[in-house]
């Protein structure tokens, strides 16, 4: 392909990418041509092509990265939690008119890690159930959610619950509601498995929030692991005391 040249060739390779990404040619995550194969279609320099796409990134159009391609960005997901009420994830979306689906990976009891004792606050030999979703908003799978409950309210779940409920939804129907969230929130990047799960590149970087739900006695009733693609921001304030 030769590029016409009444306008800089850059500008020129970013018009016929915005148009392949609207025509659905290349949708939401998927890898775009590389550098020297742009180059190459065009007969321009790499240079000039690095140009061209890095107006896509600094607009949010595309995203790069380091030794793995160019990629569609994915349709942005911003949802605000509000550190002053206990809240689920899920309810702040849907008020936003958004869809939640959940695929069900997996529900095992199994005996507990150290930690997930400790965090669960279980007696010597106890069982716990492992609870593996990934939650899917407006089509795109944008959740990897991994929890541990006690071995009390496991049993009293049914697979068509753990596949439609929000987890705050369940437990309020067993007579537990969530009554404090205790938890961390930090940044990593995402593993094989997270990506293949999530459909993004191995080592994306990725929000982790580990957390233990509790209700009002309170008793740990679930302690979990919420892994956000990048496209999730979780927007907060705090107001500091009164003077």
């Amino acid at each position: 392909m030769i590029i016409e040249r009444q306008e800089p060739a850059y500008l020129q390779i970013r018009r016929y990418l915005l148009a392949e990404i609207e025509a659905g040619t290349f949708g939401p995550g998927d890898r775009l041509p590389s550098e020297t194969e742009l180059a190459e279609r065009f007969r321009v320099t790499r240079n000039t092509v690095v140009h061209g796409l890095s107006s896509l990134v600094s607009s949010g159009q595309i995203t790069r990265i380091a030794g793995k391609g160019t990629f569609v960005a994915r349709r942005e997901v911003r949802v605000t939690q509000h550190t002053t009420l206990v809240r689920s994830f899920d309810e702040e979306v849907l008020e936003r008119g958004s869809k939640i689906e959940f695929r069900l990976l997996g529900f095992t009891r199994m005996a507990p890690t150290e930690e997930t004792a400790r965090r669960l606050r279980l007696e010597p030999g106890e069982d716990v159930f492992r609870l593996e979703r990934i939650r899917i908003l407006d089509s795109t799978p944008t959740v990897q959610e991994i929890r541990f409950m006690r071995i009390e309210l496991g049993q009293k779940l049914s697979i068509d619950a753990l596949s439609r409920l929000p987890m705050f939804t369940i437990l309020a129907e067993m007579g537990r509601p969530v009554a404090h969230i205790e938890g961390v929130i930090r940044a990593d990047a995402a593993s094989a498995d997270t990506a293949s799960k999530l459909a993004i590149a191995p080592a994306t970087p990725v929000l982790v929030r580990d957390y233990v739900l509790s209700d009002a006695e309170p008793v740990p009733l679930v302690a979990g692991t919420a892994i956000f693609t990048r496209e999730v921001q979780i927007a907060y304030s705090v107001d500091g005391p009164a003077p």
